[in-house]
């Protein structure tokens, strides 16, 4: 279990910061700002994802936002971070989907749709019809 997070920095006003930890986000924020030399005040956590694939995630929406990247070897985003978190919950949605089995979606979606008790009460009239 871990997290994608979006950061922001005081300093960069423009920019949010997209990554992945398994620890805290906090923790992770403190880390950047301690190791970062020429970063002149620290992060911010301004959103947080839980998710059992964090890495996954973070590839996953680094991928969708690629045009908003300012360099290619960062994790910096010139995208707004309220917009940035919308996107990360729609892919974290999608990818969760997808690691569902294909029987199991197909059980959820007759269930949540009532379908499989409407085709219990069928089958019990169709039973009860061919006693007669």
């Amino acid at each position: 279990m871990g997290c994608v997070y979006i950061l922001k920095n005081p300093a960069m006003p423009d920019l949010i910061k997209i990554g992945y930890t398994n620890r805290t986000a906090e923790v992770r924020a403190r880390e950047l700002y301690e190791g970062m030399n020429g970063v002149p005040k620290p992060f911010v956590v301004v959103h947080i994802n839980d998710c059992e694939e964090p890495q996954e995630l973070e590839a996953i929406v680094h991928e969708r936002l690629a045009r908003y990247r300012i360099n290619d070897n960062r994790e910096f985003f010139r995208y707004p971070a309220d917009d940035a978190y919308q996107v990360l919950k729609v892919l974290h949605k999608k990818n969760q989907q997808q690691h569902i089995p294909r029987s199991e979606r197909i059980k959820d979606a007759l269930t949540a749709g009532g379908l499989i008790e409407s085709a219990k009460y069928l089958l019990q009239k169709i039973f009860q019809l061919s006693r007669h």
